[in-house]
């Protein structure tokens, strides 16, 4: 079993370094840290943070495929894993619908998009070509990372509903349900 720490994106980035070193010491197994809209940006924090220790396994809570497509979450962790010595791990869900109508994206396909993106990026963290006539992504012979990633990254999935659980089961390396209802 592993002890996490989960923490918004809001804070000033040497309380985040603080709180990282904090939970090293204290025998934390892994932190994440929001990526929501508007707020501090996740990778950059979760930058400082690895930089910072030298234990504790950091990730994402949450990408989205929408608003940071899924070529960039693979080079993301393919050099987040490089930075932090294979400590990173990847959180990615479909995103909240109600911070796309902030900016005027539209959520299509949710279960599509996660399932699509995780066979994307595991893919090209594998090296491989990833070509892909999905019903979200469209990719051509020409999508690959045109560098050797460390590993292929841990991708947790951010599921609450009973299909995306299933998929996380299915393909992910673990799940995050953030606010959790009971009756799931």
């Amino acid at each position: 079993m592993k002890f996490s720490l989960r923490l918004n994106n809001d804070l000033p980035l040497s309380d985040y370094i603080a709180l990282a070193q904090a939970a090293e010491t204290a025998g934390f197994d892994q932190i994440w840290v929001s990526n929501d809209l508007f707020l501090r940006s996740a990778p950059v924090i979760l930058a400082a943070m690895a930089q910072a220790t030298t234990r504790i396994e950091i990730g994402t809570g949450i990408m989205n495929p929408y608003t940071v497509h899924p070529a960039e979450l693979a080079m993301l962790a393919a050099t987040m894993d490089e930075l932090s010595g294979n400590r990173f791990n990847l959180g990615l869900a479909a995103g909240a619908g109600e911070f796309f109508k902030w900016v005027g994206f539209e959520q299509t396909s949710p279960l599509a998009a996660v399932r699509e993106s995780i066979t994307a990026i595991r893919g090209l963290l594998r090296g491989e070509r990833v070509a892909l006539d999905g019903r979200v992504l469209k990719w051509s012979e020409e999508a690959y990372l045109r560098f050797t990633p460390p590993r292929v990254t841990p991708i947790y999935v951010g599921a609450m509903g009973p299909k995306m659980l299933a998929l996380a089961g299915e393909q992910a390396d673990g799940v995050l349900p953030l606010l959790f209802p009971p009756e799931h």
